[in-house]
């Protein structure tokens, strides 16, 4: 467990580090990461300009807290988020030992005893005793006094879910039931290991497989069942598993009544159909009568006609990243590690690190590097060709360190997607563009359980 983040928490500095806690949120909001909450279960936050605004209105507010919007449009509170290691923080007793986590683990539990006592017997069969029998053929991180604890909304969902995922023949007898357990961490090591080996930046564990619990076969040897050479061959593998029911990644969603019928649905068994865009035009200053390359912060780039992402360091000399911007946008961010991979798999260009970016911003600091200013204005010259020489050094001299930074940034961007041919620039805005709105091919095939219309 974690202990919560207060206000007090949320407005300190990361220790050994000049990263503001709230910082680190926005950041890793963008980055699609998981933020676990006290109890140690990780949280999957959306990118989205609300909960953005909602963590940057809280520097200046005196609120104690601030809300944050799921993807299923529930709300978190701030400080039921937990001070892990992220924010500086250590975890507190056995880790993820809340409410969640024996929720979970109480499925596996209740699947085992429905497939022990038969599906056909009433929620009132159920009884401590009855599913103690089985604590002992499941593997999970949660002990039997824990899954016990659970309230009883979540023994109906797993009731009312696990009678459903048996009728419709997802799991069975060949199988054990995994939560936090040896073997369902190593499935998303091998995710770790298949990214890696693409050179791709990582997805969040829940956007590449949300899976709470896996059904996996007691035959199975999981390193010769998965290929984890790429990522493709990882996705594809875990595919026929699913297909042939060896290995089941499980998503729930609470089901609060018995009369209630659970609506089971594939994911990314068919692939994603991924959206196709078209690269227009990119700027770097504005186009009214006084703005200079200086007067911006960052810069923009156009697509399919009307819509737009801007590039900018979302905070002082961080990492760039890209937000879709206009009406009728899919909405959401991408990170800069998404970026460098965008632009060396599209563009055959190696961007320089957010750390090579921050030493040439300081380089020409107070128009201390002429050189490197040159070769910053060559770039941004051919872009904007109304861009001069020497106003554009002298004004330079007058600049902080992050505008510098930021603009250096988007001008190394703007300026690869601008060499390339129509046909790359269109790879790297269609893979920005889905991956900005969640939409990803590197997401797996999982069932996710809910409550029926």
């Amino acid at each position: 467990m974690y202990s919560p983040m207060t206000r007090a928490q949320w407005l300190k500095v990361k220790a050994r580090t000049t990263d503001v806690r709230l910082d680190i949120l926005a950041q890793a909001i963008k980055d699609g990461s998981a933020i676990p909450d006290v109890n140690g279960k990780d949280v999957s936050i959306p990118n989205t300009k609300a909960n953005l605004d909602a963590i940057e209105n809280f520097k200046s507010s005196k609120d104690q807290y601030f809300i944050l919007t799921l993807a299923d449009k529930s709300n978190i509170l701030s400080n039921t988020l937990g001070k892990a290691p992220i924010f500086g923080g250590a975890g507190q007793g056995a880790g993820a030992t809340g409410v969640t986590a024996n929720g979970e683990a109480l499925q596996c539990l209740y699947l085992a005893a429905l497939i022990g006592e038969g599906v056909k017997k009433e929620f009132s069969h159920f009884t401590p005793e009855v599913l103690k029998k089985y604590s002992t053929v499941i593997d999970t991180d949660r002990t039997f006094e824990d899954m016990m604890s659970a309230a009883e909304g979540w023994h109906i969902s797993a009731y009312v879910s696990g009678k459903a995922l048996i009728d419709k023949k997802y799991v069975g007898k060949d199988h054990t039931f995994h939560r936090g357990s040896t073997k369902m961490n190593e499935i998303y090591k091998m995710k770790t290991k298949a990214f890696r080996a693409d050179g791709k930046p990582q997805l969040a564990g829940d956007k590449w497989n949300p899976g709470d619990i896996w059904a996996i076969k007691k035959t199975i040897n999981l390193s010769t069942k998965l290929d984890a050479t790429s990522v493709q061959n990882l996705n594809s593998t875990i595919k026929q598993a699913f297909i042939d029911r060896d290995i089941v990644g499980i998503s729930l969603k609470q089901i609060n009544k018995l009369t209630t019928k659970a609506k089971l649905t594939d994911y990314n068994l068919d692939g994603v159909e991924l959206g196709k865009h078209t690269y227009d035009h990119s700027i770097l200053k504005a186009s009214t009568r006084n703005a200079t390359f200086w007067s911006s912060k960052g810069g923009y780039i156009f697509f399919d006609r009307q819509k737009k992402m801007d590039v900018r360091a979302p905070t002082n000399l961080g990492p760039l990243n890209v937000e879709i911007q206009g009406t009728g946008a899919r909405g959401g961010r991408s990170g800069y590690g998404s970026i460098e991979y965008a632009a060396k798999e599209y563009l055959g260009v190696t961007l320089k690190t957010n750390d090579q970016l921050k030493t040439a911003s300081r380089a020409m600091l107070g128009g201390k590097n002429e050189t490197s200013a040159k070769a910053l204005w060559e770039k941004a010259h051919s872009i904007h060709s109304d861009i001069a020489w020497e106003p554009f050094w002298e004004e330079l001299k007058k600049q902080s360190v992050d505008r510098i930074h930021a603009n250096l940034g988007a001008t190394e961007i703007i300026y690869a997607v601008d060499q390339a041919t129509k046909t790359k620039r269109d790879q790297f805005i269609s893979y920005l563009v889905n991956l900005a709105g969640s939409k990803t091919s590197d997401s797996s095939v999982y069932v996710k359980v809910e409550a029926g219309a």
